[in-house]
C-alpha cells in the first residue's frame, strides 16, 4: 500500500481492526500483513509472532513468502 501511495487508507484499514477486534476476533495475520503493506516489518513481525498466531498465521505467512508477496522483505529475517 505505501508504494502505491495509499498510506492513508492503509492506516484507516489499521484503525478499522482495531475497532472491529473490539468486538469479534481479527486475526492477527490480517494486521500483520498491513503493517507489512506500509513497509513496518518489524510491527508485521510482532504480530506474526504473538502466541496465539502460531497456529493461525504461520502456514500463511510462509505461502506469501513463497509467492513472492508484501512478506517477501521480512523473508530475510533472523528470526525465519
Amino acid at each position: 500500500m505505501r508504494k502505491a501511495g495509499k498510506t492513508k487508507e492503509a492506516h484507516e484499514v489499521l484503525s478499522t481492526l482495531e475497532a472491529v477486534s473490539r468486538e469479534r476476533y481479527v486475526p492477527p495475520y490480517a494486521t500483520a500483513l498491513v503493517h507489512a503493506g506500509l513497509g513496518q516489518h518489524d510491527l508485521a513481525l510482532d504480530w506474526l509472532s504473538g502466541p496465539t498466531t502460531h497456529t493461525t498465521c504461520i502456514g500463511s505467512f510462509l505461502r506469501w513468502i513463497q509467492n513472492g508477496t508484501l512478506f517477501e522483505p521480512m523473508s530475510i529475517s533472523l528470526i525465519f
